[in-house]
């Protein structure tokens, strides 16, 4: 028998963990950061030119539009996508 101001030691099963697919755990990163999007199936990181950029013609046409300029986070390549990418934001 215990001694009355002994504390009982009381068993409690772990809380179930949900099983998570890499993918799942991608999208989570992803979703933190408001300068990441999806696109065509593709992770992109939007990058913003510096004011000294807008010198250029293609630069300032390239924002004008409302594009973006991006890097595909697979494959590193840098581009510009059309501004309804953006409308696809990763966290849907």
């Amino acid at each position: 028998m215990k001694h009355p101001n002994e504390q009982l030691d009381i068993f409690t099963a772990p809380a179930p963990v949900a099983m998570v697919s890499p993918m799942e755990k991608k999208l989570a990163e992803i979703k933190k950061h408001r300068k990441f999007f999806i696109y065509n199936g593709e992770t992109y990181m939007k990058i913003i030119p510096t004011k000294k950029l807008f010198n250029s013609t293609t630069i300032h046409e390239v924002v004008t539009r409302g594009d973006c300029f991006a890097v595909n986070i697979n494959t590193q390549v840098f581009t510009v996508l059309p501004a309804s990418a953006l409308l696809s934001p990763a966290d849907e």
